[in-house]
């Protein structure tokens, strides 16, 4: 999905809980405790988000003749800095939907790393690829309906 798709697509969602009929106040607890609201609105930012992850393979059991590591991926200076929108809406005290969803503002790529290893007169490095890491970003959407179980004192 393009990332003009996918923010228009949060968009649609958040708008649509902004066009919700907002019900009165209804205080769910005692008077001293807070109730919550009908609907919840936020944006959240994760700024500097830096990525780099590392993942070997050992297939030497299925041919003496592979390494220990068999191959070596190292991803890296995959960084981001992702805008998240969120709405929520709480049907009673107790029944609740929320819907997340962001998009990278700023996605530097980075590089993959792919070192192949060979036991063959010892073990040693035989292929090393790098490529970059193309694409446009990170998109995610994420919803749930959940229940509260249980509510402490002080709204907690």
């Amino acid at each position: 999905m393009s990332r003009p798709r996918v923010a228009g697509l949060i968009a649609v969602v958040v708008l649509q809980g902004i066009a919700l009929p907002v019900a009165p106040t209804v205080v769910w607890a005692s008077d001293t405790e807070l109730a919550r609201p009908r609907v919840e609105l936020s944006i959240r930012s994760w700024l500097f988000t830096n990525g780099e992850t590392k993942w070997s393979h050992n297939a030497s059991g299925l041919d003496p003749q592979l390494g220990n590591p068999t191959s070596k991926l190292t991803y890296k200076d995959n960084n981001s800095h992702i805008l998240e929108l969120s709405g929520k809406v709480n049907f009673n005290k107790r029944w609740f939907a929320q819907v997340d969803g962001g998009f990278s503002v700023a996605f530097h790529r980075g590089t993959l790393t792919d070192n192949d290893y060979s036991a063959v007169g010892g073990q040693h490095l035989f292929s090393q690829t790098t490529s970059n890491i193309t694409g446009s970003g990170t998109q995610f959407v994420n919803a749930d309906i959940g229940y509260h179980l249980r509510d402490f004192p002080g709204n907690r």
